[in-house]
Formats: C-alpha cells, structure tokens, sequence
C-alpha cells in the first residue's frame, strides 16, 4: 500500500483512511484466530513430550509462537504457547 495523496480538494486523491481501516481489519481477523496455551514439564524431554500432546490435540490450530522458560525455584520448565486456527 502507498501512503497516499495528500492533496487538498476534500479528500480526493487520498486513500488513507481506506488504507488505514483495512488495516485495522486485517489485524483484528489476526488476533482473533490466536489462543494461547501454558505446557509445563520437569525436564527438557517431557516437556517436548507434552507440547507434541498439546499440539497433537489442537489439530485444527498450529503452532506461532514458541517462548520455553526454566523456573529454578519448582525445577520446572514451562512452555508458553501461541496456537492459531485456519480460517
């Protein structure tokens, strides 16, 4: 998309308001295909195994974003799931 003309007839020749509405559509039909989802495990293998649960049982959504952090105080890692479904 362009910027657009400013020119100073009214709004002729300026498509950004257009522009900037079907942006904002576009990123509101994002944010609503996205869940999130917390996985956690106490080591790095169950945790692998408790995603690939995760995700095996969410067939209509796919994985986005990932984030895996390790809490030393429980000796847990969690993971930190961003799960989109196909519209």
């Amino acid at each position: 998309m362009s910027i657009g003309n400013l020119k100073d007839q009214g709004n002729k020749g300026n498509n950004f308001p257009y522009q900037l509405s079907a942006l904002k559509l576009a990123g509101k039909e994002l944010n609503a295909n996205l869940s999130e989802l917390t996985v956690n495990g106490a080591t790095p293998a169950a945790l692998t195994i408790n995603i690939n649960g995760a995700l095996s049982s969410n067939p209509g959504k796919f994985l986005v974003a990932k984030s895996v952090v390790y809490d030393s105080a429980t000796s847990t890692y969690h993971a930190f799931l961003t799960l989109a479904t196909i519209s």
